[in-house]
């Protein structure tokens, strides 16, 4: 049995997307996006904004199709699943957490196009979540 894994997130990207393929030809498209949360002040009235940087990957065709899309900026809802990968380094063990999306929306301007974008769904990919388990770690 699984357990529950599912995560939403919205945010800006904090840079342009990158594009790779892996040997056997999957297109993998990383990002991150930037998450803001108020909170508090210690001992004040005032309230400031914390981000949050998180990592996310989006896979196969969609990936290929929505990359012109994912510029600096842009606005996006995201679903999908934290994977944790690890690797050795320097003969150290390393890891990291990232998010998988299985659903994206594009929310309103883009920096890439001059054009305003409305709101897009992206059809649910039935196969997103088996090219998320057989990526090699090395990519990472």
């Amino acid at each position: 049995m699984s357990d529950y894994n599912h995560i939403g997130l919205e945010g800006r990207l904090t840079k342009a997307a990158e594009m790779t393929k892996t040997a056997e030809g999957l297109t993998i498209v990383s990002f991150s996006i930037a998450t803001n949360r108020s909170r508090k002040k210690k001992g004040r009235d005032e309230w400031e904004s914390v981000p949050s940087f998180i990592r996310l990957k989006l896979f196969g065709k969609r990936a290929e199709s929505l990359f012109p899309y994912l510029a600096r900026g842009q606005h996006i809802l995201v679903e999908g699943f934290l994977q944790q990968t690890s690797w050795d380094k320097d003969g150290e063990r390393q890891s990291r957490l990232e998010v998988c999306v299985t659903d994206i929306h594009l929310l309103g301007y883009s920096n890439k196009k001059t054009e305003q974008i409305p709101e897009t769904e992206v059809p649910f990919d039935a196969d997103i979540t088996d090219e998320c388990s057989n990526i090699p770690t090395e990519l990472f």
